[in-house]
């Protein structure tokens, strides 16, 4: 009996890809079924990966947060699977914010979830470049800016969703950028 695998998008990191190169690199294998299956597996992620895209492209998500003027501009500029990332991360209106020092354009914050003050993050900004940075690194990390984040943006009533957090291969046309450039 042979083994179907399904590829999801959302499984296209290194460890999905290792994960599915381990399930066809199989000793019971024969090198035809192993390139017969590996196809058919890139033809599903293809197709999964056109449908997210068109999806992301041609449909708008519900509002569902409280910060819906950034949510807005989050699911107009993200792909669908990061937009849904991004707005788990939109809970700024459970943090409890403090400013801890204003030294010119630099601000130092300490944000607390509400309820538990052990986990204490400290957000960093500098207005004159628009810059945020976090303690707990997850924008650094993955490209998506935490609630903490968030909860500076909020606290310093911006209407615009900083241009230095938006990490440039998540966005909806980062295609067709990279396919314009690459046919000039």
């Amino acid at each position: 009996m042979e083994k179907v695998f399904r590829v999801h998008k959302d499984d296209v990191t290194v460890e999905g890809i290792n994960s599915l190169i381990i399930f066809y690199v199989n000793r019971k294998n024969t090198l035809i079924n192993f390139m017969h299956n590996l196809d058919r597996a890139l033809k599903e992620y293809r197709n999964n990966e056109l449908v997210a895209d068109f999806k992301s492209q041609c449909s708008e998500p519900m509002m569902i947060t409280s910060l819906e003027v950034y949510e807005r501009f989050v699911a107009c500029c993200f792909t669908r699977n990061i937009f849904k990332e991004i707005r788990n991360e939109q809970r700024a209106e459970a943090l409890n914010i403090k400013v801890l020092c204003t030294v010119f354009d630099k601000v130092e914050f300490s944000m607390t979830v509400l309820g538990d003050l052990t986990k204490d993050r400290r957000v960093k900004v500098d207005r004159s470049k628009n810059m945020f940075s976090c303690s707990c690194k997850l924008f650094e990390s993955r490209g998506i800016s935490c609630s903490h984040i968030f909860g500076a943006i909020k606290f310093e009533n911006l209407l615009k969703f900083p241009e230095s957090l938006i990490y440039k291969r998540w966005t909806k046309n980062i295609k067709n950028d990279f396919i314009s450039t690459t046919m000039m």
